[in-house]
């Protein structure tokens, strides 16, 4: 299984799905240079480097793979265009691919988003 794991910033979810899921192959993306670079070390001294690949990536760069699974956790309020890109990242899913959107500060009816951080 393929994974990508957007705004992965200092990889913790990345290192953790890739440890605990073995048989799987995991991509973090994040545009923050000095993120990747850090999680690469992580990944190395953790031994899983041939499991997760940090890439650098920006908001505007398409994702070309078919991915089973992507997850963006606490980053989708970061993206400027998010109905748009969420159509990239719907292209970028295998045909029974998910996306996993995590958005721990966002409320529960979509009304109570609409203001000026939502």
């Amino acid at each position: 299984m393929n994974v990508a794991d957007i705004g992965c910033w200092y990889d913790i979810s990345t290192i953790l799905m890739a440890k605990n899921h073995p048989k799987s192959k995991f991509f973090g993306y994040d545009s923050h240079e000095k993120s990747i670079e850090n999680s690469n070390k992580i990944a190395k001294n953790e031994g899983i480097e041939n499991k997760v690949n940090f890439k650098i990536f920006s908001a505007n760069a398409t994702i070309s793979e078919d991915y089973n699974v992507i997850a963006l956790f606490d980053c989708l309020h970061y993206i400027g265009v998010p109905v748009r890109y969420m159509k990239q990242i719907k292209k970028s899913l295998k045909q029974d691919g998910t996306c996993m959107i995590v958005e721990p500060m966002a409320h529960d009816k979509i009304k109570e988003n609409l203001n000026s951080v939502g």
